[in-house]
């Protein structure tokens, strides 16, 4: 959503999901100081999330040759451009990225691209166990959403101390119920004069292998998603989450429904949702498959 908005500012491009840039980093044999255009581009075309997720693919034929210099900054760069003058906006200077495991490589990224700018997205646990338990990937009970969630806001606070001044936090909650200025303090962060076409987020839309669980994405926000998840969970799942997370909410600043009286999972309840993840894994893993192809 947040990449949606900031992607319709007429000098910014969002892309799809980048998760290749996190494997290309991740080889051995590639040094991103002193790389081998041709060859980068090949395995980034190998790359299954990027074959799923940016569709249709560039062309390499499309970059110019004499943009894709020597370093794995200035190929990734030109791809990026590359994607620009295809949502005719080839005189875009900003790349908006809403990769979720980026805080994994903050100073990796930093080296890489001096300039970068990274914003810490924080949204209450509870809603983010409701909106992800439904879903074919992540965590399939509400003790693993706990901490699933946990550590993907582990990295972003990381971030936030070795970072500084490059990590601006922004609550979803604030961004929906208010977006214009919230997105005014965003722009100012990354450098931009504030757009009002920002905050209808129209900036980028889906890719056909996750259209369904983004058919909001692209939309301007609803303020109803904000507490959607004190209906989706039940009365007890709130409870074993915040038996798991209470402390980490509230350090973020929501209010937790049982406190410090919030009953862990008995084991009993652990054991069901053991099973019952076994089963949905299995399920989910079709449900997968059957995306994957449907998006070919």
């Amino acid at each position: 959503m947040l990449g949606a908005m900031v992607g319709s500012h007429s000098q910014c491009v969002c892309v799809p999901e980048s998760q290749f840039i996190d494997h290309l980093l991740g080889r051995k044999d590639l040094d991103p100081a002193a790389i081998r255009p041709a060859k980068v581009l090949a395995l980034i075309e190998a790359d299954p999330r990027y074959r799923l997720l940016w569709r249709p693919a560039l062309d390499p034929a499309s970059l110019d040759p004499s943009e894709l210099g020597t370093t794995l900054s200035q190929v990734l760069s030109s791809l990026v451009r590359a994607y620009g003058r295809r949502l005719q906006k080839p005189s875009a200077t900003v790349w908006v990225d809403h990769t979720p495991t980026n805080f994994k490589r903050g100073l990796t990224m930093l080296r890489l691209f001096p300039e970068v700018r990274f914003i810490h997205l924080v949204r209450d646990g509870r809603a983010v166990a409701a909106s992800l338990l439904p879903l074919d990937w992540g965590p399939n009970n509400i003790m693993h959403a706990a901490e699933f969630w946990m550590a993907r806001c582990a990295a972003g606070l990381g971030a936030e101390l070795e970072l500084a001044d490059r990590v601006l936090r922004v609550r979803y909650e604030d961004l929906v119920t208010d977006p214009e200025a919230n997105l005014r303090r965003i722009a100012d962060f990354a450098g931009l004069e504030y757009e009002p076409a920002m905050a209808q987020g129209g900036g980028h839309r889906p890719s056909r292998y996750n259209e369904r669980q983004h058919h909001l994405v692209g939309q301007a926000p609803e303020r109803s998603r904000v507490h959607g998840w004190q209906d989706s969970l039940t009365p007890r799942e709130i409870e074993i989450f915040e038996a798991e997370a209470g402390e980490f909410l509230e350090t973020l600043g929501y209010q937790a429904r049982y406190g410090i009286r919030a009953r862990p999972a008995h084991p009993t309840e652990v054991f069901r949702m053991r099973v019952g993840d076994l089963a949905r894994r299995a399920h989910n893993n079709v449900r997968r498959r059957w995306r994957m192809l449907r998006a070919r």
